[in-house]
């Protein structure tokens, strides 16, 4: 009668100071190590627990948490899936701004504050309340787009800016 697989599961290897990950590869039917690149034991668990989180994820079709989605990828999602559109154009311009401001951050940035610093960076650099609103639709439209393809868990964006008086 085989062995009870034990699972995926921290290691020592013999004569590596790192902590291993062992599991059972499902396509393969072998078993697989792979280093969390950690010496501390702590710091390997954690390895683990984001290796099990995205090997449920893979297998169940899950959303991913916010913190483990940039707002690049968000972005640029939703511009491919814009491509060819009138608004395409307009929403690049939008994208160069955002993206100079939330660059490598989690989808977990985008909240109140930052919402705030990147309208008072905006109109510091002489862009129009109005554009910073529309460059923050964008980026309201992005995660949401995120959230309908179940990329993401959906998230409470932050309430905009208002927006300008008309001109008259």
């Amino acid at each position: 009668m085989p062995k009870q697989s034990q699972g995926p599961r921290l290691v020592k290897r013999k004569g590596r100071p790192n902590w291993f990950i062992r599991y059972i590869d499902d396509k393969a039917r072998q078993q697989k190590d792979i280093s969390t690149g950690f010496t501390n034991r702590e710091e390997a668990e954690e390895k683990l627990e984001e290796f099990l989180r995205d090997r449920r994820t893979k297998r169940i079709g899950l959303a991913v948490m916010h913190n483990q989605f940039t707002v690049a990828q968000a972005l640029d999602d939703y511009a491919h899936f814009k491509m060819g559109s009138k608004s395409a154009e307009r929403l690049s311009y939008s994208i160069e701004h955002l993206l100079g401001f939330w660059r490598d951050q989690t989808i977990d940035h985008v909240n109140i504050e930052t919402v705030e610093l990147y309208r008072q960076k905006g109109i510091s650099s002489n862009r129009a309340q109005s554009t910073i609103r529309r460059e923050l639709i964008d980026l309201r439209s992005a995660i949401n787009h995120a959230a309908n393809m179940n990329r993401v868990v959906p998230i409470k964006f932050p309430t905009l800016p208002k927006d300008a008086e008309p001109r008259t």
